[in-house]
């Protein structure tokens, strides 16, 4: 299934069905599959980024971006985190059910601590270091599944975001990103767009669109193919090409920076869609 996913990902057929069935799809059928009884395992720093490269491949797809398209602004837009840290979140719930467990015999298994470093207590119990839940501050036997859950989910999301905050306005395909936002959040888009239409505002706003100055590597020539003048860039794109003139009338175009606003309209965002797909790029 998930291979056939991957593939079928690139069909035209997806391209007017909306984002929300996707990652419906993808967070009720692929998610689950990839990591199921997750709990117990004891993954090594490749195997982690191994699973992770192939939740990002199918991100990568679902969104129709190029490989290289940064990591960081694909959880940023999308509010997915890795999914080495859903694993442990999902782990430390695990720990949670272990200790409160008596019925099955785990709690003596669980208070037990283990020398053995491919042991699951042994992992378990590094989690509780690793995301600073201190045993006197939040004692697993005198919280709720639900209070413990908020607590975890509340420390992995900060390791996320602190992660996007350091990299992200470092690196010049996210620094528009990191300046209208400091945390990983699904933008709305990517929920009411069809695919067609959400590819190209993620690009867009990723600097993935293809440009030559978005693509350095392969275009030594960065000048606009279309004026032959300034800078092929976004900034040059939107409202300073003098061969476009016609379409900023027809699309309103003014300039890049509105896609960055908050409050700007999805019947907006649509339009300026179109006028991407009218430039034919």
């Amino acid at each position: 299934m998930l291979r056939n996913f991957i593939f079928s990902a690139s069909d035209k057929v997806l391209e007017t069905i909306k984002m929300e069935t996707l990652f419906k799809l993808y967070n009720t059928c692929l998610i689950p599959s990839l990591i199921y009884a997750c709990e117990t395992w004891t993954l090594s720093k490749d195997e982690k980024q191994k699973i992770n490269n192939i939740q990002l491949d199918i991100l990568r797809r679902i969104l129709k971006t190029p490989v290289s398209t940064p990591k960081q602004a694909i959880y940023a837009e999308t509010g997915e985190i890795p999914l080495s840290l859903k694993i442990e979140s999902r782990q430390l719930i695990y720990l949670w059910r272990l200790k409160n467990n008596i019925k099955n015999n785990y709690l003596t298994l669980a208070s037990t601590p283990s020398n053995n470093k491919k042991s699951t207590i042994y992992n378990l119990t590094n989690l509780r270091t690793k995301y600073d839940i201190d045993e006197n501050k939040y004692s697993i036997t005198n919280v709720t599944m639900k209070q413990w859950k908020n607590i975890t989910n509340q420390k992995i999301l900060q390791t996320a975001n602190d992660s996007y905050n350091k990299i992200a306005k470092e690196m010049s395909k996210t620094v528009n990103l990191s300046r209208t936002k400091s945390k990983i959040k699904k933008e709305q888009y990517l929920t009411k767009l069809k695919r067609s239409e959400a590819s190209i505002i993620f690009k867009l706003r990723c600097r993935m669109i293809n440009l030559k100055n978005n693509f350095k590597a392969t275009n030594k020539d960065q000048k606009c193919p279309r004026c032959k003048k300034d800078t092929d860039n976004e900034q040059h794109l939107f409202g300073k090409c003098e061969k476009l003139l016609l379409l900023y009338e027809k699309h309103k175009i003014q300039n890049y920076d509105e896609i960055f606003e908050e409050t700007i309209s999805m019947d907006r965002l649509k339009q300026i869609a179109t006028f991407i797909k009218d430039v034919k790029l």
